[in-house]
């Protein structure tokens, strides 16, 4: 008998999950060893060694790097399954799908600072690496404007997970 897993459409047989095939066992601990998926969002992806796989997902037309959780790891936001091996990232390539936090107005780094407790009304702000929350560079008006946080995405990662693109 099949059953549907966690009301997302897979099926998949009953009973425990460490009864799956000998190759589903191996993404734990292949690292960097990218997959074609059996997910929601993503045909193929790495496996980051922790806890899910990072693939280049598209939506409303974009495309970007995305990651889904291991369906073994979590009933209930478990969304991914390795079904064949495609290759391997090299080990210069970062395995984040962002590199950090810069300012969309000045492009400068940015820091996200949390706030005590007792400052009502904010848990934290961005702030440039001289301290300010503005930046040094006049955006519109001619005046400093205030940090936009910006994710520096993965670039590297991205163009070797195209390479496996796998039709998506």
């Amino acid at each position: 008998m099949l059953v549907t897993s966690r009301g997302t459409g897979r099926v998949r047989a009953p009973g425990p999950s460490h009864l799956a095939t000998s190759h589903d066992q191996t993404w734990r601990t292949s690292t960097r060893q990218v997959y074609r998926l059996q997910s929601r969002n993503l045909a193929c992806g790495v496996w980051n060694g922790k806890d899910g796989f990072i693939g280049i997902r598209t939506k409303f037309g974009g495309r970007f790097l995305d990651m889904e959780i291991h369906w073994d790891l979590s009933e209930t936001i478990g969304t991914a399954q390795a079904l064949e091996a495609l290759g391997t990232i090299p080990e210069s390539v970062s395995l984040d799908i962002s590199l950090g936090t810069e300012c969309g107005n000045c492009h400068g780094p940015l820091k996200y600072i949390k706030h005590h407790a007792e400052q009502e009304g904010a848990s934290g702000e961005w702030l440039h690496d001289d301290g300010s929350p503005n930046c040094s560079v006049p955006a519109l008006n001619d005046k400093a404007g205030k940090a936009s946080p910006v994710a520096i995405s993965n670039d590297a990662l991205f163009a070797e997970l195209q390479n496996y693109d796998c039709g998506t």
